[in-house]
């Protein structure tokens, strides 16, 4: 399958870090360029889950290159 027909995601994120009360905690913003929806994240964690969601939701079923 040409790369140009594959599923993809494009998303502007930024990291910034901001002081807990124990160690610093890195927070994340994600925006979809296309249609301004913006995601806020709290921590890694909770970013890290919704890239996983978000690929998930699209992932394509491999191919089968042996015929």
């Amino acid at each position: 399958m040409p790369a140009a027909s594959l599923p993809q995601l494009v998303y502007v994120v930024r990291l910034w870090q901001s002081d807990s009360a124990d160690q610093p905690v890195w927070r994340v913003s994600v925006q979809q360029p296309d249609t301004g929806e913006r995601h806020i994240f709290a921590d890694l964690e909770e970013y890290f889950a919704f890239v996983e969601e978000q690929t998930c939701s699209i992932a394509v079923p491999p191919v089968d290159l042996s015929q």
